[in-house]
């Protein structure tokens, strides 16, 4: 198997292979149709940090934003702000920022909240479960086709945060494996039912009977 094609989906959520279609490797489709399945104690509000341009960088949760949610669109690059904020425009329910640096500006009640920053994920998803409990949380971690590196067998430890984000050989970046963030996921009460290169996929577990 290619590593593009990689996926893997926890026992009793195989069929979520049949929506894994859109950015980056099917996770937007399989967020639409998990959100599809969660009751209605959440508020139709999500939360995207590091949210790229919104153009050669797609949003993840733009069909989210098409369908009348609010979202909270977090992106340090300026350049990438103004982009976004003209593709996002066409939208009726948005929010714009800079960097994520206040993790009580996460609503409570926030339903989906996506991490993608290319570094910190795994410690601005542990500020984020502090104060919030989404339904359903996406966190980006070391890419599956990365190189091995020495010492990378200790999956379970975490990634000194000065080193979050630095290049190794072919430009990948140095970030929490998979393994760290399940373990994080875990204690939070979370579990993992979607993965793919990039990405895992949690649900909280009093909603994972969707």
């Amino acid at each position: 198997m290619r590593a593009d094609d990689y996926k893997w989906f926890a026992t009793g959520f195989e069929w979520l292979a049949d929506f894994a279609t859109g950015w980056q490797y099917g996770e937007q489709g399989m967020l639409v149709e998990l959100a599809s399945r969660i009751d209605d104690d959440f508020d139709r509000v999500c939360v995207e940090i590091g949210a790229g341009n919104g153009k050669d960088l797609p949003l993840t949760l733009e069909p989210f934003a098409k369908a009348g949610w609010h979202l909270h669109a977090y992106e340090m690059d300026p350049d990438s702000r103004t982009s976004l904020s003209e593709v996002l425009m066409q939208y009726k329910s948005f929010s714009i920022y800079g960097a994520f640096d206040d993790e009580s500006a996460v609503s409570g009640r926030t339903a989906i909240v996506v991490i993608d920053v290319d570094g910190i994920d795994e410690y601005i998803m542990t500020k984020v479960l502090k104060n919030c409990s989404p339904a359903i949380l996406m966190v980006e971690h070391y890419d599956i086709a990365g190189p091995y590196m020495t010492g990378s067998n200790d999956f379970h430890k975490q990634v000194p945060k000065w080193l979050c984000g630095m290049p190794t050989v072919n430009n990948f970046r140095i970030q929490a494996r998979h393994e760290r963030l399940d373990d994080i996921a875990g204690y939070s009460g979370y579990v993992p039912v979607a993965r793919t290169r990039v990405n895992s996929i949690y649900l909280r577990d009093d909603m994972a009977d969707v």
